[in-house]
């Protein structure tokens, strides 16, 4: 199995390193429609050991004393043991234990798995930074489940609960200031909030899809964490049959998402942020690959601090009400 390139990233925190490694299970279990990345041989604890020590050294390489947050992926969930050992999740903590840079660390999870036998599991391994959950919620659309195939209800709203216990009633060490929080990916894929209609003319729509499901996990959530929201560009996929999200008419939104962010943290000790995952595959040709290059500078520049620089944003063709 080869690790997949993730291009080092930095946001508000820091460096967002990832590292992809493999399920311990095989296939992940819940074989998400959508998901080309969950299905895969079964690997055991010490090929999965061997594939962390290389990136820990690539990761330390090149980071060198930077800030920096990782991220665990395994084909499937961190917090399911049958699909990552706690045998190598107990190496991999211990490692990063003595990293003094690490701000938080970021795990894939699912929601049911996140129990409490986990997160004491956690705490008693003594980190002296807060842990991560990476929850793939996708959208709060009633249209989720029949466009994309997956299930969340209530996913996101149960692991909010149940941190907000945690990070208010479970002692914490004088090193942290919370002991759990949340990264939510959200999917920027139109058909998740005008169905199956034709994409033209419904850019009002489009965005006002989007905010409300950057709304609905920021009120579903509670002032005891950090909330990040990581919004994911829908590529296309064999198993669906919509195209690729229009990248213009994204960047054109993040302007207003940027203010709102900036409202919404005014009242809150926790603040939100917002990342986006912006993956392209660059081809054979330039004029593509330019504007590749275009996008990539105003997102890195977004998600560094979570706003648009003017002069930028006089340069973004606006598509929203097209």
């Amino acid at each position: 199995m080869i690790n997949r390139d993730f291009p080092l990233r930095k946001d508000q925190y820091g460096y967002r390193y990832v590292f992809f490694l493999g399920n311990e299970g095989g296939n992940c279990k819940y074989q998400c429609r959508f998901c080309e990345i969950g299905k895969s041989n079964a690997v055991d604890s010490a090929y999965n050991m061997m594939l962390f020590d290389y990136l820990y050294n690539d990761y330390k390489l090149k980071l060198h004393n930077d800030t920096a947050h990782p991220l665990l992926y395994n084909r499937g969930n961190i917090t399911d043991e049958k699909a990552f050992s706690r045998k190598t999740l107990t190496y991999i903590l211990n490692k990063f234990k003595s990293d003094s840079n690490i701000c938080h660390l970021s795990i894939n999870s699912r929601e049911k798995e996140v129990d409490t036998n986990f997160m004491d599991y956690i705490l008693d391994i003594n980190l002296s930074f807060p842990v991560h959950f990476i929850l793939g919620q996708e959208s709060f659309s009633s249209k989720t489940e029949e466009i994309i195939g997956k299930r969340t209800i209530k996913e996101f709203e149960n692991l909010v609960k149940k941190i907000s216990i945690y990070n208010n009633e479970i002692c914490m060490s004088n090193s942290k200031i919370y002991n759990f929080g949340i990264d939510v990916h959200l999917l920027f894929l139109p058909e998740l909030y005008i169905g199956n209609t034709n994409r033209k003319g419904y850019g009002g729509d489009i965005f006002i899809g989007l905010l409300k499901d950057i709304d609905d996990a920021i009120n579903s959530s509670t002032d005891t964490f950090p909330l990040t929201i990581n919004i994911n560009p829908y590529y296309k996929v064999s198993a669906l049959p919509y195209e690729n999200a229009d990248m213009e008419q994204f960047l054109s939104f993040l302007p207003s998402i940027s203010e709102h962010i900036h409202q919404i943290n005014k009242n809150r000790r926790f603040k939100v942020s917002v990342f986006v995952g912006y993956r392209p595959m660059k081809t054979h040709d330039n004029l593509y690959n330019q504007r590749i290059t275009e996008f990539e500078c105003v997102i890195d520049g977004f998600n560094q601090k979570n706003k648009i620089e003017r002069t930028i944003q006089q340069n973004l063709t606006i598509f929203a009400s097209s």
